[in-house]
């Protein structure tokens, strides 16, 4: 099964989840590192021991940030995402950031470029903002590799990829309703409308 546009999901937190999008051929699967306790390490190595052909993505907050470089190899990421902080120093050792998340409401076009440009080697920048207007957010894909992360349904998806051309557009994992048990909605409905 593959795709015919890329796609990350975020905040993969169960087996079901994670299945169901490494056999629908998404291309970036994300792990939230919320507590970086061996118990929650070790959940994350069980479900990504489970699925093969899509790029495990590690996404960290700033408190354990630091932990991000040793993670690389125990968890076997292949990406990072790290949210943006206004006091965020990235150190110069840590060369497998791939993903900066912005999420902001600020509607002004050059505020977020100031801060896509404060990390100029970020291979993609995973943006939400519900503010932002059409016309700039044709801007800001066309100058930038974007990962569009607004709320979409299959309605406007066709729109969104041909329109504003971003790299990659992102959807959430949900929560199991129990162990193994899965309501696939949401995601089927777009992922679904981008099977080739």
């Amino acid at each position: 099964m593959s795709l015919s546009f890329p796609v990350k999901i975020n905040q993969i937190t169960n087996l079901s989840d994670a299945r169901y999008c490494a056999g629908m051929g998404v291309e970036m699967a994300g792990f939230p590192i919320i507590t970086a306790s061996s118990e929650e390490l070790n959940a994350i190595k069980a479900i990504t021991g489970w699925i093969s052909g899509v790029k495990i993505v590690g996404e960290f907050t700033k408190d354990y940030f630091d932990k991000a470089e040793m993670l690389v190899a125990e968890l076997g990421l292949e990406l990072i995402e790290i949210n943006h902080y206004e006091d965020l120093i990235i150190p110069a050792s840590l060369q497998t950031i791939s993903i900066i998340k912005i999420e902001s409401n600020d509607p002004n076009l050059e505020n977020l470029i100031k801060i896509i440009e404060s990390y100029p080697s970020a291979p993609f920048y995973h943006l939400i903002n519900e503010s932002l207007n059409k016309n700039d957010w044709i801007k800001i894909c066309g100058i930038y590799p974007i990962i569009y992360g607004n709320q979409l349904t299959n309605k406007d998806l066709g729109g969104i990829i041909q329109e504003l051309k971003p790299k990659a557009i992102s959807l959430n994992g949900g929560e199991e309703i129990a162990p193994g048990l899965k309501d696939f909605e949401q995601l089927a409905s777009v992922l679904e409308f981008l099977e080739l």
